[in-house]
């Protein structure tokens, strides 16, 4: 296995995500949960106003602590 392997994110469905290069976007929530994964495209799917749609591993991060707690009163 070589170092990039390694470095792979790894997602599970109900996973609480952050995106913060998304942040000011009207059409990407900043928190959201996944209620789907696909390992082989690297995307997590979310529903946001009633559609579902996807992001990338690279544009999303798991959420902190705080983040879980407190990031559904920011949003």
């Amino acid at each position: 296995m070589n170092e990039q392997q390694n470095s792979v994110k790894k997602f599970a469905v109900g996973d609480v995500l952050v995106s913060d290069q998304f942040k000011k976007c009207e059409n990407v929530p900043y928190i959201f949960r996944t209620h789907k994964v696909d390992e082989n495209f690297g995307v997590v799917y979310y529903k946001h106003k009633g559609r579902e749609d996807t992001i990338g591993y690279s544009y999303v991060r798991k959420a902190n602590f705080l983040e879980r707690i407190f990031g559904w009163m920011i949003n």
